[in-house]
């Protein structure tokens, strides 16, 4: 049998049939299979990415638009050195001035309480005001002056001063400045407290004219 008889079904009657055709073989494809992808980076993976280049980006600017900037430390340093130099300049050419010392009060009343000439003050405390046993009141009034009144009984009118500034000279003796209130003249006037505390005037300069002051005994403070 040939190859052309295998390939011829022949019926019981021998008669033959039309040949049986072979199914043809698929064609094989000639496109390339397409590869697995891989997974690409998450999302946040890359917004992270770009957020970290913007910041990259911000802080260079930052730098740069600093450095082109003027320096700042020059003009301090400058105006610094300017101030040294005057102040130095200003030790060089004014005087010394020595602080104020703190035993020269502010004001009258200052060195009047200082001294403890506030009060009432007589030769004699536990008798009547006379020509021979006058009463000496030193005040402080509302304005900060100090006022001495002298009542000399009361057959005399009593005289009065008003003194608008004084100082302490030392620790025992006081100035005053200031008018004698009958006619308006001025009236400078030392007093002095002795060791055992009484007072009496070393000198006395009213209307320009030196006053004598007799030697006697100090007085001692009744009040005040």
């Amino acid at each position: 049998m040939t190859e052309s008889d295998e390939n011829t079904e022949v019926w019981s009657d021998e008669t033959p049939s039309a040949p049986i055709e072979q199914p043809a073989e698929a064609p094989q494809s000639t496109y390339p299979t397409p590869t697995a992808r891989r997974p690409g980076p998450p999302i946040w993976l890359i917004g992270g990415g770009i957020l970290v280049v913007v910041l990259l980006v911000v802080v260079l600017v930052v730098l740069v638009a600093r450095n082109m900037g003027p320096p700042k430390t020059a003009p301090t340093q400058a105006a610094s050195s300017v101030a040294a130099s005057s102040a130095a300049a200003s030790s060089v050419a004014a005087p010394s001035i020595p602080p104020a010392s703190p035993s020269v009060p502010a004001t009258v009343q200052d060195a009047a309480n200082q001294f403890g000439l506030i009060g009432v003050w007589a030769a004699d405390c536990t008798r009547p005001a006379s020509s021979d046993d006058y009463y000496q009141t030193f005040a402080a009034t509302a304005d900060g002056a100090v006022t001495d009144s002298i009542d000399k009984g009361p057959d005399s009118s009593p005289s009065q001063y008003r003194y608008d500034t004084g100082h302490l000279i030392g620790s025992d003796q006081i100035e005053l400045d200031g008018v004698r209130l009958a006619d308006g003249s001025a009236i400078q006037i030392v007093y002095q407290k002795d060791a055992d505390g009484r007072l009496h005037g070393l000198q006395a300069t009213i209307g320009g004219t030196q006053q004598a002051i007799p030697a006697a005994r100090g007085v001692p403070k009744c009040s005040g």
